[in-house]
Order: structure tokens, then C-alpha cells, then sequence
């Protein structure tokens, strides 16, 4: 028998977006200086310093800082914004967070690529959302404020069904 989920209430978050003017061997020093890791592979995360870092797309990368020391650090080759209003997250703890995920996504929640340090985009329950993949037994989703509750309702929801 598996333990039950449990899943966290949504949070705000801390994502400065830091999207490279070129991605080149310049930007990743200045960057792992910055940030204290190099930037992850694509589809991957990892934790720095301050917090998480993770791709997010080709050249632009979620950092978990803050903004203004970052940009300062980073002007001379990287576009820096705040986005923490823009998501939030909801941990999710169990052994079948796999099934739980199957349910109305876009992902595919048994590839064996959503591995620890994975990072993926696609839809849940009609929402945008990121999964990161902290462990076997550990997901954070991340998706927009604006549907947060709503996405933590359905969660919570299916999570009886599993």
C-alpha cells in the first residue's frame, strides 16, 4: 500500500528569469558566479546558493533570488526580471504522485525521463504548469496565482482517487 498524498496549499514564489543576451562561455562564467552553479542542461534543475535554479527555455533560466542584485551582477549579458508574481507553487508528497499527475495533463507522468532533477512544461487540469521533480516521492508544481487554488482544489480532489 502506498502513503497518502499530501499536497501543500500554493506559495508564493521567488523566480527572477534570467535570459542570456547570447548563450556563450561569457555569459556562463558571469552566470556561475552570480548564481554560484552554471546554468542546468535543459530539462534539468539544481539547487545554488539562494535557492533553485531551472531551465526554463533555450537562453532562460528560473533563478531563485533576488532581482535587483542579480541584474547588477548580470547586466553586461543577461536580461533580468522578477516573475515571482507570475507563479506559484504546490508541493505534492507521496509515493503515487505518478498516477496522481496522470490524470488530465499533457505530460507524460511515467516517462522515465521526469526523473529526479527533471524539469518539465505542459498542462494539468487545463493550467499551465512546470513540474519539478525533487525526488522519487517529491514533485513541486508551479503554476499562474490566478489559478493556483484552483489547481490545489483538483489536486486535492483526484488525490482521493489514487
Amino acid at each position: 500500500m502506498t502513503e497518502p498524498l499530501t499536497i501543500s496549499q500554493p506559495s508564493a514564489t521567488r523566480w527572477v528569469r534570467c535570459e542570456a543576451f547570447t548563450d556563450d562561455e561569457a555569459f556562463r562564467k558571469a552566470f556561475e558566479a552570480a548564481v554560484g552553479i552554471a546554468p542546468p542542461k535543459p530539462l534539468t534543475w539544481a539547487v545554488a546558493k539562494d535557492g533553485r535554479v531551472l531551465w526554463a527555455e533555450v537562453k532562460a533560466w528560473l533563478v531563485e533570488a533576488d532581482a535587483e542584485p542579480l541584474a547588477e551582477r548580470l547586466q553586461d549579458v543577461a536580461a533580468i526580471s522578477d516573475v515571482s508574481h507570475a507563479w506559484r507553487a504546490i508541493d505534492v508528497k507521496g509515493s503515487n504522485w505518478r498516477e496522481l499527475l496522470a490524470h488530465e495533463t499533457t505530460l507524460d507522468a511515467y516517462s522515465p525521463t521526469l526523473a529526479p532533477g527533471a524539469v518539465v512544461a505542459g498542462l494539468w487540469s487545463h493550467v499551465p504548469v512546470m513540474v519539478l521533480v525533487r525526488s522519487e516521492t517529491e514533485i513541486t508544481l508551479y503554476g499562474p496565482p490566478s489559478l493556483a487554488h484552483y489547481l490545489s482544489e483538483a489536486l486535492h480532489h483526484l488525490a482521493g482517487w489514487v
